[in-house]
């Protein structure tokens, strides 16, 4: 698992975290020097790609993480990354791909 550094743009639902926010979200990828790890099939989230994330905090160390890895992540930068089609579909659906 890795920690990624990012910028909220907007907050859908709950949380004490606002737009403009930069926040940690703990990642089921890592990268080295020279290697990215990253979990199964798991697509990893790209530097300057806007994304709709849904995060749970009841992680032990009481970190954001991704809700079921692919699962919670629908990029929206581009929407041909997108592991689950009817995931990313409902999310931009319900939240407007803002």
């Amino acid at each position: 698992m890795g920690i990624r550094k990012v910028k909220v743009l907007e907050v859908y639902k709950g949380g004490t975290v606002e737009a403009g926010d930069i926040m940690d979200i703990i990642e089921p990828a890592g990268v080295t020097e020279d290697q990215l790890f990253f979990v199964n099939d798991y697509k990893p989230m790209t530097k300057g790609n806007t994304y709709i994330v849904f995060l749970s905090n009841k992680t032990e160390s009481g970190g954001y993480s991704l809700i079921s890895a692919d699962n919670g992540i629908v990029d929206l930068t581009d929407q041909y990354n997108n592991t689950y089609a009817d995931i990313a579909n409902k999310a931009i659906a319900e939240f407007g791909g803002k």
